[in-house]
């Protein structure tokens, strides 16, 4: 599996190799080779468990103008 990440300052390539071959979820159409995954649902991927069970905080959260 190969994940490309942007922090700000630059991309960084993450490479990881399975020892079985594959992951125990991958998306439902099996000739899928991608899929986006949101940060919270990338560490459940790598920690073996079902990214879309994943429920993370909102991407974005309005913040009330400071007084």
């Amino acid at each position: 599996m190969k994940a490309l990440c942007y922090d700000g300052q630059g991309f960084y390539l993450i490479q990881k190799r399975l020892s079985s071959g594959r992951f125990r979820y991958w998306p439902g159409n099996g000739s899928a080779i991608s899929s986006t995954l949101e940060a919270h649902q990338l560490q459940v991927l790598l920690a073996a468990g079902d990214p879309t069970a994943a429920r993370g905080a909102p991407t974005w959260k309005r913040v009330s103008q400071a007084r």
